[in-house]
């Protein structure tokens, strides 16, 4: 039990760093397009 404890830990240890990663890159992507589209007006 233990040892199946730790692996799911380690599993969501993982999964919240990929969706952070993600965060800041949905974040980049969504300030580049804002400024693509604030500079030509």
């Amino acid at each position: 039990m233990r040892g199946n404890y730790g692996k799911s830990q380690s599993g969501l240890q993982t999964i919240f760093s990929m969706d952070t990663t993600r965060f800041l890159l949905n974040i980049a992507l969504l300030s580049m397009l804002t400024a693509m589209i604030a500079i030509p007006t």
